[in-house]
């Protein structure tokens, strides 16, 4: 056994009190590492879809989501008084039933404070295709959805 990942450290994703519908940048990664399940051009249309149908019934609000082979970068916020953890959870359920994608538990999240920090992580999740060696330029990955809203961000 491994001890370094014996005990995994369940994260606290709920922000502090009096901050309503906070903006997150998360990463949501399958398993194994390495195995791509989520770029092939079916499956990734169809998980944009269902981050898309999320959307508009308004249980979560995209900003920017980002398809990799083996993970996906969001930055969105939940609406209402729906826990990003519940959310998050929810979601994956549904692409793991309809789509047979294996995710690993949990996410990574991190929530932007600033403006400056939501243009940093937005640039870091355009160049994410560019620096894996996929494409020369972020407009050319397929596997991108911004916002339906207008963003509040340039595609950099």
């Amino acid at each position: 056994m491994d001890i370094l990942f014996s005990h995994r450290k369940v994260l606290d994703h709920r922000p502090p009190s009096g901050i309503e519908s906070p903006e997150w940048f998360l990463t949501i990664c399958t398993r194994p590492h390495g195995l791509n399940q989520l770029c092939h051009l079916e499956t990734g249309h169809e998980i944009i879809d269902l981050i898309q149908d999320y959307h508009h019934r308004r249980i979560w609000h995209v900003v920017l989501v980002v398809l990799m082979p083996d993970h996906l970068h969001a930055i969105l916020s939940a609406f209402g008084n729906r826990s990003l953890e519940s959310t998050v959870s929810s979601w994956k359920r549904l692409a793991a039933k309809r789509l047979k994608i294996r995710w690993q538990r949990g996410f990574f999240d991190h929530r932007l404070r600033s403006e400056s920090s939501a243009q940093q992580k937005w640039k870091y999740v355009m160049q994410n295709p560019v620096r894996a060696g996929f494409v020369s330029k972020p407009e050319d990955w397929p596997y991108v959805l911004v916002g339906t809203a207008t963003p509040r961000r340039p595609c950099l």
